[in-house]
């Protein structure tokens, strides 16, 4: 019997979006236009119809959350997000003795999450550092973040981003000798504020070998974003509406060779 990998026809696994350029993978997509339907009555007799103007009906893209790629949420708060500036807060933080310590630096150039790095002595009791400070509002923020048993060069980063970090109080953390932290800002995350969205062009084809069918959107953007998540055992979803400046716009490539 001869088996046959390659049928005519367009598997789901073959479809792509891009957006702005790179590939969003892993991506369900659902995307229909509309043509309006114009009636014109006529005095006895059946009225008339005319096609009227294009327009978007729908266009969802829905993906699993990823970890390390950023998620669509981003781009519908701020086209200009903040990617945090690195600054040494305080340097030797003493974990000698539980309490606060103030840093030599509290204000931060933009808004940063906070890395506490062992400079000195492995940390032998696990605990928790709370960072005080402010959010890129001036609301006083605080986390404690949880620093297990590391060792030198070994850190614990924040979750939330500070523009200012006033200090750090150490809860129960604890090392051989007298142990030290390094307080930092750092880059390489981003912190998006409300601002106007990011805009950019959807591409959404299906494609098996030389044959293709690719729909062009320009000037799109997403107005939704939000977090949702139902069970531990099941993965976390981005479900994002898309919308777009000028539906007569779109463009459709249909390669068949």
């Amino acid at each position: 019997m001869t088996t046959v990998d390659d049928f005519d026809e367009y598997m789901d696994a073959d479809g792509y979006v891009t957006k702005g350029g790179p590939v969003v993978a892993d991506v369900l997509c659902d995307v229909k236009f509309l043509r309006d339907t114009i009636e014109i009555p006529v005095l006895g007799a059946s009225n008339i119809y005319r096609p009227g103007k294009v327009k978007l009906a729908s266009c969802k893209i829905t993906r699993v959350r990823p970890r390390t790629t950023a998620s669509l949420d981003g781009s519908a708060m701020t086209a200009t997000p903040s990617t945090g500036a690195a600054e040494t807060l305080k340097t030797a933080r003493s974990l000698a003795a539980d309490g606060w310590v103030d840093n030599t630096d509290t204000a931060i150039a933009a808004a940063s999450r906070i890395r506490l790095t062992v400079a000195t002595s492995a940390i032998t009791t696990a605990g928790y550092i709370v960072i005080v400070g402010e959010d890129s509002d001036g609301n006083h923020i605080e986390e404690a973040v949880s620093v297990g048993l590391l060792g030198v060069g070994e850190y614990a980063t924040s979750a939330r981003a500070f523009l200012k970090a006033y200090g750090t109080y150490n809860h129960g953390v604890a090392s051989t000798g007298v142990g030290t932290l390094t307080i930092a800002s750092i880059t390489g995350s981003s912190t998006y504020t409300i601002d106007d969205p990011e805009i950019f062009d959807l591409v959404i084809g299906v494609s098996k070998g030389t044959k293709s069918v690719v729909y062009t959107l320009p000037d799109c953007w997403i107005p939704d974003f939000g977090l949702n998540f139902s069970a531990l055992d099941k993965e976390v979803r981005e479900e994002h509406e898309v919308k777009m400046r000028k539906p007569s716009a779109v463009s459709m490539v249909e390669t068949i060779t």
